[in-house]
């Protein structure tokens, strides 16, 4: 016979196991930046790299007559990272940061999400001899104005100019975000490519520019159990190639950072399931509620 108490007791004592742990944590980071640059285009392309666990700082640039290029990555272990590049008149440049995360929940079984926040960049070509620029941020929210206004007024678009970034978020070997766009001019004039998250709808055909401000995301990791260990992998590159007379630029900036509230990582608030055991419990607490209602409809 189960007395109204020890169903009650039951009961609460399995939402209590069912419910969330907040116990996890990235416990190491790796960082790797690589740059580099082919001025002009058809020669060795010349490159730099950087690995450690706490930052990685790296740039190249390089000119040739009237080829130029340079390239950053840079990136701290707290999560803060600005990848750019530039080309100018017949050179290309690229630049790529990769983050990797390990993270352990140190809680109970559950479902985790990846939050992070993508600053500002954006995608820029023009004729050398227009002497129009954007203005970029550097990765600590100063900006510049280019504004070149030297070169030929004759700029090369039988051979595309492009520039782009792709970024992407993956644990093993599954993408989970991610956010590519290229800009391109040719003879057909300016145009836009993009795939995954388009990170601003800004764009009308014909424009030069394809900028972005700051946007937030949360990225669903999927069941994570206890004691159990993952890999986050956060990718990022940009890549700059002009042709005659042209100015190529791209720069992708996320100042995400784990110091931050909310965690990097954090159990999901959506989705709660409990641990096998705990769920057996609670269902054996309502099937003795189910038989002691029952008995009790039979004594009346």
């Amino acid at each position: 016979m189960f007395k109204r108490s020890k169903i009650a007791c039951a009961i609460g004592f399995a939402f209590c196991v069912v419910g969330p742990n907040a116990n996890a944590g990235i416990i190491s980071v790796a960082l790797d930046a690589d740059v580099k640059v082919e001025v002009p285009l058809g020669t060795s392309p010349e490159s730099n790299s950087d690995t450690n666990a706490v930052e990685v700082d790296t740039f190249i640039r390089r000119e040739s007559g009237s080829s130029y290029a340079q390239s950053t990555a840079r990136a701290l272990s707290t999560g803060w990272f600005y990848a750019t590049s530039r080309a100018i008149q017949n050179a290309s440049s690229s630049a790529t940061i990769l983050q990797k995360y390990v993270f352990q929940n140190d809680g109970d079984d559950g479902f985790f999400d990846f939050n992070f926040t993508v600053e500002n960049g954006g995608l820029d070509i023009y004729c050398q001899g227009d002497g129009y620029g954007e203005g970029y941020g550097d990765g600590y929210g100063d900006g510049y104005g280019d504004g070149y206004g030297v070169g030929t007024n004759s700029c090369d678009t039988t051979l595309a100019s492009t520039a782009g970034y792709n970024a992407n978020i993956t644990v093993g070997s599954t993408s989970l975000w991610s956010s590519a766009a290229t800009l391109i001019w040719d003879v057909n004039g300016y145009t836009l490519n993009t795939s995954g998250t388009l990170l601003s709808d800004a764009f009308s055909p014909g424009d030069s520019y394809f900028g972005w401000g700051e946007r937030s995301f949360n990225v669903d990791l999927g069941f994570i159990g206890a004691n159990q260990t993952i890999e986050i992998i956060y990718s990022i590159s940009t890549i700059s190639l002009a042709s005659d007379g042209l100015n190529a630029y791209a720069q992708f900036n996320d100042p995400f950072s784990f110091n931050r509230s909310p965690s990097a990582v954090q159990r999901s608030t959506t989705t709660s399931v409990g641990e096998p055991g705990s769920i057996a419990l609670l269902s054996l607490s309502l099937l003795g509620l189910a038989v002691h209602r029952r008995k009790l409809r039979n004594q009346k």
